[in-house]
C-alpha cells in the first residue's frame, strides 16, 4: 500500500448528493381512525385518539448509512437502496452516494394521541377572593406500531423504540394567571430509546457495554413569567431546562440539546385594540 495515496476507511468521509427524485410514485393510504371527547364538567375534558395507517409506495429518505445497510440486507442486490450508493470496483469500498426520497413497498404506524385539559377558577373552589385562574394541560402520544418493508418479501423493519421514535411522549403545562401576571411551568418527557437498531446488536452482541444500549429519557422543566401594562407593553423572562439535563454520551443534541440550561428575558409590545 502506498502511504502517500491510502485513505484509511474508518477515519475518512465521503462525499454525497442530497436531491429529489422525480421517479416517485403517489402513496396510497389506508386509515383507520376513532375518537372520543368526555368532557365531564364544565371546566374538565378528557379526548383520545386512535389511529391506524397503512401506506403502499411509501415514501421514505433513507440516511446514508441505512441505505448502505438495506442495500445488502434485502433479499436481492436488485434494489433502489443499491442505485444510491457507488462503490470502488476494484476495494468495494463505498466512494459516493445519493439520499433522495424512494418509494418502499409498506409503511405501517399505529397509535394514541391524548389530551386532557382543567381550568380551575376562586368559584370553583368556592373562594371569594381573587386568586387567579389555574390551567392544567397534558399532551401526548403512545406509539405502538411503526414499521417499514422496504421491499416486497423483505424483513419488516420496526422504528419503534429506535433513536427519535420513543413509544410514548407528552408534554405536561401548568398555567396561572391572575390580573396582570401570568407564570407557566412545563414538564416534556419522551421515552427512553435504543442507541444501537435490533440488527445491530443481533450482529454484534459485544457492540458496547449493556449501560449504553439505550438513550436516556428526555426530562426537562421549564418555567416562564410574564407581566403585562395597560399601555400594551409586556415582561417576561424564564429558565428552559432548569435541572440542566445533559446530552447522553456521544451525543450532542440527544435527548436535550447541548445548551443546556437557558435563561432569556425580553420586552414585547403590542399595540391595545381601538
Amino acid at each position: 500500500i502506498d502511504p502517500a495515496t491510502y485513505t484509511d476507511p474508518n477515519s475518512s468521509s465521503i462525499n454525497g448528493t442530497l436531491k429529489g427524485n422525480q421517479d416517485l410514485d403517489e402513496e396510497v393510504a389506508n386509515t383507520r381512525t376513532l375518537g372520543i371527547t368526555v368532557q365531564p364538567l364544565a371546566n374538565l375534558s378528557f379526548s383520545l385518539d386512535w389511529y391506524d395507517i397503512r401506506l403502499r409506495n411509501a415514501i421514505n429518505t433513507a440516511f446514508p448509512q441505512e441505505a448502505a445497510n438495506n442495500c445488502v440486507d434485502l433479499p436481492t442486490l436488485d434494489n433502489q437502496f443499491c442505485t444510491l450508493i457507488t462503490r470502488d470496483p476494484d476495494s468495494g469500498g463505498i466512494v459516493d452516494f445519493v439520499q433522495q426520497p424512494v418509494n418502499v413497498a409498506r409503511f405501517t404506524t399505529r397509535g394514541y394521541d391524548f389530551r386532557i385539559l382543567y381550568v380551575l377558577r376562586p368559584v370553583d373552589l368556592k373562594i371569594e377572593r381573587d386568586i387567579g385562574v389555574f390551567r392544567f394541560a397534558l399532551a401526548g402520544n403512545k406509539l405502538d406500531d411503526l414499521t417499514f418493508v422496504n421491499l416486497p418479501g423483505a424483513i419488516p423493519d420496526s422504528d419503534l423504540g429506535e433513536e427519535d421514535v420513543p413509544d410514548l411522549q407528552y408534554n405536561f403545562d401548568l398555567n396561572w394567571e391572575r390580573g396582570a401576571v401570568s407564570v407557566t411551568y412545563g414538564y416534556n418527557y419522551f421515552a427512553r430509546t435504543q442507541r444501537y437498531t435490533d440488527e445491530q446488536r443481533a450482529a454484534n452482541p459485544d457492540i458496547s457495554a449493556a449501560r449504553y444500549f439505550y438513550y436516556s429519557s428526555k426530562k426537562t422543566h421549564d418555567v416562564s413569567a410574564r407581566y403585562s401594562f395597560p399601555s400594551g407593553l409586556s415582561l417576561y423572562g424564564g429558565i428552559n431546562n432548569a435541572l440542566d439535563q445533559e446530552p447522553d454520551i456521544g451525543q450532542s443534541f440527544y435527548p436535550v440539546s447541548a445548551v443546556g440550561r437557558f435563561f432569556f428575558a425580553g420586552i414585547q409590545y403590542s399595540r391595545p385594540a381601538p
